[in-house]
């Protein structure tokens, strides 16, 4: 059986490791809502892109033009 002393111990080991893990989902969550703001503000672009890439494809067909795609 353990010894006070031995349960004492392993309560503060255990509120420490509690403690660390708290501070880095913090972390995590932290860095998870910079991307989700990040990532908000570049929907527009792809969309943009999108866009272009329809265009330039119409002008490359026009121009009878074959589009050469980067493996």
């Amino acid at each position: 059986m353990a010894t006070k002393e031995e349960l004492k111990a392993f309560r503060e080991e255990t509120a420490e490791n509690f403690r660390d893990l708290k501070a880095e989902v913090a972390d995590i969550r932290r860095a998870i809502e910079n991307l989700q703001t990040r990532v908000g503000n570049m929907e527009g672009y792809s969309k943009e892109i999108d866009h272009l890439m329809e265009r330039v494809h119409a002008i490359e067909r026009h121009l009878g033009i074959k589009a050469k795609i980067a493996a």
